[in-house]
C-alpha cells in the first residue's frame, strides 16, 4: 500500500499550521534580518513579519535551504514508510533549494542503493503561492488516496501553464536583489513608474512601465483577462497594504473564479518589498521541465 508525502519550502507560504493538518513536510528558508536569523513560518507568521521589518535602509536577507536539512526530510519519510515523497521547491533559477534536494536525494540513494521509496523533486519555477496553493492541493490528493502518478500528473501541468504577473510599489527592494536595475529604480521612484513583471518558467522580466499604483493594478488585471486559460482560476498575491480594492478589482474583471488572496510571505517580500500586488494563473501549457 502506497504512502505519500509532499515536502515543500515556506517560501511557498502555505502556513505551519496548514502544513502539520496535511501532513506537509514545511522545510524553512532562513531569514536573516537586523543581525539576526529567523527560521520563516517556525519563528514568526507572515502578519508578525511585517511588522519585524526594519525602518531605514536595511533589508533582510534569505538563505537556500541546505542538502543536510532535505536529506533529514527524506530520512524521516523513509522511517515513516512513506513510499513517494514529492519535494517541491522555489524556482531553481532563484534558489539554489532545488539543487539541494536534488544532492540529497542523490546522497541518500548512495547510502541506500537497495530502498524502494520513489523520491521525486519538482522545481515550481515560482514563488509564493503560485506553488503553495497546487502543493495543498496535491496533499489533500494523498490524503484522499490518489495515486503518486496522479498527483505528479497535476503538479505538471499546474507548473507547465502557471503565469505570474506582479507590480512592486517599493522599488529599492528590487533593486538590490537584481530584480531591477539601479539607474532604473532611481528613475522609477522619480517619476512614480511602476514595473509589470512577468515570471513564466522561471523567468522574470519586465512586461510593461505604467505610472502609478492604480494604473499598474488595472494593467495586472487585464494582462491576466486576456492569457488566462478557459479554467479562469487565478489567486490574488498582495503584500503589506489591504488587497481589498485590488481583490474587487480581479474579481470585477475576472469574475467569480478567484481560488484565493493570499499575504505574500517573508522569503518573497525581501526581494520585492513589503507593498507587491500580483495575479497567478493558469495559461496556456509550455514545453517545460518541472519533475527531477
Amino acid at each position: 500500500m502506497s504512502k505519500i508525502r509532499i515536502c515543500v519550502d515556506t517560501a511557498s507560504d502555505i502556513d505551519l499550521k496548514t502544513a502539520q493538518k496535511y501532513d506537509i513536510h514545511l522545510l524553512p528558508m532562513t531569514i536573516t534580518m537586523q543581525q539576526k536569523e529567523y527560521k520563516e513560518a517556525y519563528d514568526f507568521t507572515k502578519e508578525e513579519f511585517y511588522n519585524l521589518l526594519p525602518e531605514g535602509d536595511e533589508i533582510p536577507t534569505t538563505a537556500q535551504i541546505p542538502p543536510f536539512e532535505f536529506l533529514d526530510a527524506i530520512k524521516k519519510a523513509y522511517k515513516d514508510d512513506v513510499t513517494d515523497l514529492i519535494i517541491v521547491t522555489i524556482n531553481a533559477k532563484a534558489s539554489s533549494t532545488n539543487n539541494s534536494a536534488q544532492l540529497a536525494r542523490k546522497m541518500f540513494y548512495n547510502d541506500m542503493p537497495d530502498c524502494k521509496m520513489k523520491i521525486t523533486v519538482v522545481d515550481t519555477a515560482s514563488y509564493s503561492y503560485g506553488y503553495g496553493y497546487p502543493v495543498l492541493a496535491a496533499a489533500k490528493m494523498a490524503k484522499e488516496g490518489k495515486s503518486a502518478e496522479l498527483i505528479l500528473n497535476y503538479l505538471e501541468d499546474w507548473f507547465t501553464r502557471l503565469e505570474i504577473y506582479f507590480t512592486v510599489f517599493d522599488l529599492k527592494y528590487a533593486k538590490k536583489s537584481g530584480r531591477i536595475g539601479g539607474a532604473a529604480a532611481i528613475a522609477g521612484e522619480l517619476l512614480g513608474i511602476k514595473p509589470i513583471m512577468c515570471l513564466t518558467g522561471g523567468d522574470s522580466v519586465t512586461a510593461q512601465k505604467v505610472r502609478g499604483i492604480p494604473k499598474a493594478m488595472d494593467v495586472l488585471c487585464k494582462i491576466a483577462e486576456e492569457r488566462i486559460g478557459a479554467d479562469k482560476k487565478y489567486i490574488v498575491l498582495h503584500g503589506k497594504n489591504d488587497s481589498k480594492d485590488f481583490t474587487k478589482m480581479a474579481k470585477d474583471v475576472l469574475k467569480e473564479k478567484m481560488l484565493e488572496s493570499v499575504l505574500i510571505g517573508p522569503c518573497i517580500v525581501v526581494n520585492a518589498g513589503p507593498e507587491v500586488h500580483g495575479i497567478a494563473f493558469l495559461g496556456e501549457k509550455r514545453d517545460q521541465q518541472v519533475l527531477y
